[in-house]
């Protein structure tokens, strides 16, 4: 008998127990199951109080770099690929949750991805400014737009910093200072998209872009999403022009953190149109 409650209290520890960099549990939408198994961890500047330094923690069922956990758009496409299921939540030094975010092939909609708050729980086992493990669920069953959803996984997430990339390959002939006619045409629609103006936003990308976000029944109600996600103070600084496709390198800000980012353009009845944007930030 002694032997046998050993051998129950051992597997019941390794149930809970996790190494750096992985999570034990489960994520279930729409009835579906997913195994959490994953856990990366990054650090960002709290948006109520400059001098505090959150902890970002993204549980997940595929393995995530810290690198594609920092470039908005690498979560992005990860997210649009169907690929990832997980939760993402910024824990404060006082060990609150301020926001989330929660990515599902299952709640069948572009993007796979919504904010949410409200429902976070996190049992702390360990919060330091380099690690975040413990317990992290949904303390209730919640609904997005009727799919139901609910969350529960232990996990140790080592903060680590993401290399910096390589600076993109610019192929072609460089643009003026701010990107020419280029960059205005890309700047015009980042300021659509903080204005709201889904019509000139609609316009400002390419047609096959434009025709997803058409198709998409729920784009309106996602848009503030998008608002959201898109970089602050950005500024283009260089790229070049290879026939009718552009490569725009730029600058901007990302929840307060220095983000860099590449920007794809593409010459469609003579006017540039946004094709794809990728941003990487990084908190420092």
């Amino acid at each position: 008998m002694i032997k046998v409650l050993a051998a129950l209290l051992l597997s019941a520890g390794v149930a809970y127990a996790t190494d750096p960099g992985t999570a034990s549990g489960t994520m279930t939408v729409g009835g579906k199951k997913t195994q959490l198994r994953y856990a990366v961890a990054k650090t960002t500047e709290n948006g109520f109080d400059k001098k505090k330094t959150d902890i970002v923690v993204l549980l997940s069922n595929i393995p995530v770099t810290v690198e594609e956990f920092s470039n908005i758009g690498k979560m992005m496409d990860l997210s649009d690929s169907g690929k990832l299921t997980g939760v993402e939540v910024e824990i404060t030094p006082e060990k609150k949750i301020i926001s989330g975010m929660l990515y599902s092939p299952d709640f069948h909609f572009q993007g796979n991805s919504f904010s949410a708050v409200g429902m976070h729980e996190f049992e702390p086992t360990k919060l330091t400014k380099n690690e975040a493990a413990g317990k992290l669920a949904s303390s209730h069953e919640s609904s997005f737009k009727d799919v139901k959803f609910s969350y529960s996984a232990t996990f140790d997430a080592v903060v680590k910093a993401p290399k910096a990339e390589a600076p993109a390959k610019l192929k072609g002939t460089p643009v003026p200072a701010g990107g020419g006619d280029i960059g205005k045409s890309y700047l015009a629609f980042v300021q659509n998209v903080q204005k709201g103006n889904m019509p000139a936003v609609l316009g400002g990308v390419t047609a096959e872009r434009a025709k997803q976000m058409n198709d998409d029944p729920d784009f309106k109600k996602l848009f503030p999403l998008m608002q959201m996600m898109e970089p602050k103070n950005i500024k283009v600084t260089g790229g070049a022009v290879d026939g009718d496709t552009a490569t725009l390198t730029a600058t901007g800000s990302s929840d307060g953190d220095p983000a860099t980012g590449t920007v794809t353009m593409v010459r469609e009845g003579g006017k540039w149109k946004v094709s794809k944007e990728s941003w990487n930030s990084t908190h420092k």
